[in-house]
């Protein structure tokens, strides 16, 4: 492990994080649905300029000010992966919750920058918080992300929290080497390739996640009456046919209640097939108990 050259590793994860908003980006292009996937490319785009910033740190002419954008440039990136999450989920997330985290490690980049290991347990403590607080969301948010997706999501979520806390185990372990940009420490290497593969299986469980949501709604298209939004002719059959397979394995009587409308005839003659439709509609909400 420590043969491994961390600014090499650093290089890595700059080039796969633009690849994967590059493929993001594209998988997104004129979507008519938001799903938050042109917003993790965003997430992705900001922590490639992150860690591309950080590396030139030593070459740019005001280090204090690189080191505070590219470790905001940092949290941008993670609160945008917890924006993204909510817009997936459709629900509203506030301005406040995204620029708090970056502000907060800002201001602590811009004043601690000459204190090394003090700077280096806060930031990667309010990191932990930010891949905490993803993780807490995405388990709270299962029913709007059901399926295979989500636990592989959860995975990459975890591998990079566990990034920070190796890191904050290791500095409360008096290692602290760790403190310096891309220190050649083994931790500070098993620290990036845990990062780098929980940044791949990140993204892949969030591309899941939109495929399953895609293939969710097409069944349910296949299935469900656009007008009425009750089961159609072809899900009534495919259910009928497996209650009574049901109740012939079971050897149990089956009911099969039928309702016809009155006078619908006389609905679409009179007032036209607009009206008959509102009638079907409401009829069907009536059935269904909305």
């Amino acid at each position: 492990m420590s043969a491994l050259h961390v600014p090499t590793l650093a290089v890595v994860l700059v080039l796969v994080a633009f690849a994967l908003a590059l493929a993001v980006g594209l998988a997104a292009w004129g979507q008519g649905e938001p799903d938050g996937l042109a917003v993790w490319g965003v997430g992705l785009t900001l922590m490639g300029l992150s860690f591309g910033l950080l590396l030139v740190l030593g070459k740019l002419p005001w280090p204090r000010l690189g080191l505070a954008t590219g470790n905001a440039l940092l949290a941008a990136s993670y609160a945008t992966a917890l924006w993204a999450l909510a817009g997936f989920r459709q629900s509203r997330w506030p301005w406040w919750r995204v620029l708090a985290p970056v502000v907060a490690v800002a201001v602590v980049s811009w004043t601690l920058a000459d204190r090394n290991v003090l700077r280096f347990g806060i930031l990667n403590a309010l990191f932990a918080l930010q891949w905490a607080c993803l993780l807490l969301a995405t388990h709270r948010w299962r029913d709007a992300m059901p399926g295979r997706g989500r636990c592989v999501l959860m995975l990459g979520a975890a591998l990079v929290l566990a990034v920070f806390l190796l890191r904050l185990g290791a500095l409360a372990m008096g290692h602290t080497a760790l403190a310096q940009p891309f220190a050649p420490h083994p931790v500070q290497s098993a620290a990036f390739l845990l990062g780098l593969t929980g940044l791949v299986v990140l993204t892949v469980g969030y591309v899941l996640m939109s495929k399953e949501r895609v293939d969710a709604d097409h069944v349910q298209q296949a299935l469900i009456d656009a007008l009425t939004g009750i089961p159609n002719r072809k899900a009534l059959l495919e259910q009928l046919h497996r209650t009574l397979a049901q109740a012939a394995r079971e050897q149990r009587p089956v009911g099969v209640l039928m309702l016809d409308i009155d006078r619908f005839k006389r609905v679409n003659d009179t007032w036209g097939h607009l009206a008959g439709d509102a009638v079907l509609a409401a009829v069907a909400q009536c059935l269904k108990g909305g």
